[in-house]
C-alpha cells in the first residue's frame, strides 16, 4: 500500500502520524524460521540484507508478514540513503564493500500473524498488535506513531532533519498495490525521485565519465484527461552534476551506455544540445533548493539510484509549506 504526496497536513481528526524514513521499502515474510525479503517491485532481496534476515530468524513467531522500511543510520543515528546504496548496488555493477554499514528494519505494519490476515483490520488495530510482538534483535524496531499530533510531528521531524511524516487514517484497511489518500506523505525537504532521460559528457577531471544526469518526471494529466491511448509525458526538470564519487561515476556511466537511444524521451521541455539520451529506466533520488519559475531544478545533488521504484511512478511531488499557525 502506497501513500499519496500532500503539501498540507490533514485537517480532519482520526489520523495516526509516523516519521518518514529515508530507506528501502520492504515486505518481510517469516515462516518457521525461513525468511524472504521482498522489495516494492516484489523482487527477492534477502541476500542483500543478511543482517535483517538474521534478525528475522530470532523473532519468536511461527508466521509473520510485515511491512516496513530498511534504513541505514549514520553516526548521528539519522537515516542515510547514501549509506544504504552500498547494499543496493546492482549485481555486476562494481565491487561491494566487505562490511556494508549496519541497517535497521523499521516494522510499521502487520499484514499477517499466524493463520490470520490483518489486511481488512483498521490501521490502529494492526499497530496495536504489532507493538506486542517481541523483536529480540537490535536491528528490528517498531517506530512510534502519534494520534492527531500532525503539527507536532512535522516540527520534530524538521528539528531532527528527517524527510517528513506519513499520516494514516486510524480506520484505514491495508490494500496492497494501491496508492491511497488514506495514507498521506508530507515532505518538508526538497528531495524526490526523478527519471534519468540522458547524460552530458564530462569535462576536465571528469572527461572520462559524464558531466550530469538529465532528469525528468511524468505528467499524468494528458493520460487522465486526454484520449484513452494518451500516455503520460516525461517532462524535463533539469540536471544533476554533483554528489557523485569516482566509483559511482564509473558504475553509472556503464549503466547509461547500456540503455542509450537515438530519440529524445522527453515529451515536454528542452534538455538542450549535446545530450546523450537513454531509455527512461533509471530512477535517481535528488535533493534541490527550489523549483525555478521556468519549472527547473536549482542547486541539485545526487543521492543514489532507487532500484525499488518504477520510473512510471515518478511525478512532481508537492512540498509541505507549513501550517497557518506556524506561519
Amino acid at each position: 500500500m502506497l501513500a499519496t504526496a500532500s503539501s498540507e497536513l490533514p485537517r480532519a481528526e482520526g489520523f495516526g502520524y509516523e516519521f518518514k524514513w529515508d530507506g528501502y521499502r520492504a515486505i518481510i515474510h517469516l515462516r518457521k524460521g525461513d525468511v524472504r525479503i521482498d522489495s516494492r517491485r516484489t523482487n527477492d532481496v534477502t541476500r542483500r540484507f543478511p543482517q535483517i534476515a538474521a534478525g528475522a530468524r530470532r523473532v519468536h513467531e511461527p508466521h509473520l508478514i510485515l511491512d516496513g522500511e530498511i534504513v541505514a543510520l549514520d553516526q548521528e543515528n539519522r537515516p542515510s540513503f547514501g549509506l544504504l546504496q552500498q547494499h543496493l548496488r546492482v549485481p555486476g555493477a562494481g565491487p561491494v564493500p566487505r562490511t556494508p554499514p549496519p541497517v535497521v528494519f523499521f516494522a510499521f505494519d502487520l499484514l499477517q500473524r499466524g493463520a490470520k490476515s490483518y489486511l481488512s483490520r483498521p490501521y490502529v488495530e494492526r499497530r496495536e498488535i504489532l507493538s506486542d510482538i517481541a523483536f529480540d534483535d537490535a536491528g528490528w524496531k517498531v517506530p512510534p506513531y502519534e494520534v492527531d499530533q500532525g503539527p507536532a510531528m512535522i516540527r520534530v521531524s524538521d528539528q531532527v532533519r528527517l524527510e517528513g511524516i506519513v499520516a494514516k487514517r486510524l480506520d484505514s484497511v491495508y490494500v496492497p498495490g494501491t496508492r491511497s489518500r488514506d495514507w498521506l506523505k508530507i515532505k518538508h525537504r526538497r528531495r524526490q525521485e526523478f527519471v534519468v532521460g540522458g547524460w552530458t559528457r564530462g569535462e576536465g577531471g571528469r572527461s572520462g565519465t559524464f558531466g550530469a544526469l538529465v532528469l525528468g518526471y511524468y505528467d499524468r494529466r494528458a493520460s487522465e484527461t486526454g484520449p484513452r491511448d494518451a500516455k503520460p509525458r516525461l517532462v524535463y526538470a533539469g540536471r544533476v552534476g554533483t554528489g557523485f564519487d569516482d566509483a559511482t561515476l564509473r558504475r553509472l556511466l556503464e549503466q547509461l551506455k547500456g540503455i542509450e537511444r537515438a530519440s529524445n524521451p522527453f515529451g515536454e521541455g528542452d534538455p538542450g544540445n549535446e545530450v546523450t539520451f537513454v531509455e527512461p529506466r533509471l530512477v535517481a533520488e535528488v535533493s534541490f533548493t527550489e523549483w525555478t519559475h521556468l519549472g527547473q531544478l536549482r542547486q541539485t545533488s545526487f543521492h543514489g539510484l532507487r532500484t525499488d521504484k518504477e520510473p512510471a511512478e515518478v511525478v512532481k511531488e508537492p512540498m509541505f509549506e507549513g501550517t497557518k499557525e506556524e506561519t
